[in-house]
Parts: structure tokens; C-alpha cells; sequence
């Protein structure tokens, strides 16, 4: 819930349509959602190994 908030009040800043809104389009969704859950096992295992970049 908390995340949903946050994004609803993100999406009300002036710049989101600039920076965010005027580059979502169909394709490139389903191509995220491609790619995610191609990446999805390896990203889980990172995550189940407790992985940060530092």
C-alpha cells in the first residue's frame, strides 16, 4: 500500500510526464515484462544471496 501511495503522488509531479510519462509506451512495456521475466531466476538468486553492488 505504501509503495501505490507513493507512486500516485509521484505521478502528480510536474515533471512526471516530461521525464517518465512521455516515454511509456506498449512495446517497450511488454518488452521490460520480456526481459524480466526472462531474468527473473537470476535476479531471485541474487536477491536469496543477499547481493548488493558495493
Amino acid at each position: 500500500p505504501h509503495l501505490s501511495d507513493w507512486y500516485e503522488r509521484v505521478k502528480e509531479r510536474p515533471n512526471y510526464a516530461k521525464g517518465i510519462g512521455e516515454w511509456l509506451n506498449d512495446k517497450y512495456l511488454e518488452l521490460m515484462k520480456e526481459k524480466g521475466q526472462e531474468f527473473w531466476p537470476q535476479t531471485k538468486e541474487l536477491i536469496a544471496q543477499g547481493y548488493t553492488s558495493a
